[in-house]
């Protein structure tokens, strides 16, 4: 599966902040107050064992099923863009702007990223 999970947060493994980054996510951003803000907005918090929440939404049938699609998939790939650092990133974007504008070729947005990406 690809996509972009609700309220994306990375942490690289080199961190020296680890801790602090945990912490903050399990008080501030996954804490049951953010949890309900989050699927009252209709998206799917990545938390475990959400099911009984998500079905008593208004929209459950939906909900449940993006849930039940990322939980069980076997890998989870993010965005291009979002798995790229935010230089390459930014290219990526705007390369694709550009191709489907036809400003570019394929064949150009393909060197265009090659370059970017130092290939």
């Amino acid at each position: 599966m690809v996509g972009n999970l609700t309220n994306f947060y990375s942490l690289t493994e080199s961190s020296s902040h680890k801790d602090r980054a945990t912490e903050f996510l399990d008080g501030a951003v996954l804490d049951d107050f953010m949890i309900d803000r989050l699927i009252a907005m209709g998206l799917v918090p990545p938390v475990k064992a959400l099911e009984d929440r998500l079905a008593d939404e208004e929209s459950s049938e939906w909900l449940l099923f993006v849930y039940e699609t990322a939980r069980d998939t076997p890998h989870f790939d993010l965005s291009w863009d979002q798995a790229l650092d935010p230089e390459a990133a930014q290219n990526l974007m705007t390369n694709v702007e550009r191709v489907f504008s036809q400003e570019i070729t394929p064949d150009e947005f393909s060197r265009n990223m090659n370059q970017a990406m130092d290939l």
